[in-house]
């Protein structure tokens, strides 16, 4: 509606005049039809209303709520360092895998045992760059619960939300010093028509890194939260899949307008 408006009436101070009037003489009606395209009517009494949309433009509308258009931001900030506040001990690491154990005191004074795995990627502390540190030195280790995204170049390598400017450069090495392809949640992707139930503009809630592969979550564009088993919801779909029947990357204006998709393939 607000677009419409826009269009229809002009920022004219004298064109709002003549609307808040309602009341007009012919020659006013004259000057309000030509300056608001024809948009209003006026019945024999000199009253106005608005006039019913052309066709052809309601069929417009109903084919552009049919896409199902959102924007959502998604940040370009790289500063920081996204992690638990509480270290975790490191009891052992094997297969690019570490066993983890954590007792907090809880508010009845108790120390419960906790233990989890979490993949060495996602982890700071048990091999820092320099060879040595604190956490080192105390087996402890902090996680990073967060992911920059999934980068698809050369190799498809989940980004850890952690010195991510180094990162991505040592990713553009390795690429023949092209920026890589990075997919990251809250953006869109167009998928090809050959892709059966996958194909279709989809709006990425996760990325991950699993035993069978790399998985990503996925929704309609106008989905808040995703459920399992529900039409338009899809979660645990295996990247490969979707490379392999070509993918876009798809950037959209604050108007929802798709731009310059960017084609993702194996």
């Amino acid at each position: 509606m607000l677009a419409l408006a826009s269009h229809f009436i002009p920022n004219n101070g004298g064109v709002w005049e003549l609307i808040v009037k309602r009341r007009l003489d012919e020659t006013e009606q004259l000057q309000l039809r030509a300056a608001t395209h024809g948009i209003f009517n006026f019945s024999p009494g000199r009253r106005f209303g608005l006039a019913d949309l052309p066709d052809s433009l309601k069929e417009q509308i109903r084919q552009r709520l049919a896409e199902r258009r959102v924007v959502q931001h998604v940040p370009t900030e790289m500063t920081g360092l996204r992690v638990e506040q509480n270290a975790w001990r490191v009891v052992g690491i094997a297969d690019g895998e570490a066993l983890l154990r954590q007792r907090i005191r809880q508010p009845d004074g108790s120390r419960p045992v906790k233990e989890k795995r979490e993949r060495t990627e996602k982890l700071i502390g048990p091999e820092p760059h320099n060879g040595t540190g604190k956490l080192k030195r105390n087996k402890a280790a902090l996680i990073i619960p967060d992911n920059y995204g999934l980068a698809l170049d050369p190799e498809p390598t989940i980004i850890p939300f952690h010195k991510l400017w180094t990162r991505l450069q040592d990713l553009k090495g390795a690429n023949n010093s092209k920026t890589p392809r990075v997919l990251r949640n809250g953006q869109l992707i167009r998928v090809a028509e050959s892709a059966g139930e996958y194909k279709g503009i989809w709006r990425v809630f996760s990325t991950k890194n699993a035993a069978v592969g790399f998985l990503v979550d996925m929704g309609r564009p106008d989905v808040v939260r995703l459920k399992n088993g529900v039409e338009g919801h899809k979660i645990n779909v295996r990247l490969s899949s979707l490379l392999k029947h070509g993918v876009e990357l798809v950037r959209s204006n604050y108007a929802g307008m798709a731009a310059c998709p960017s084609t993702l393939s194996a």
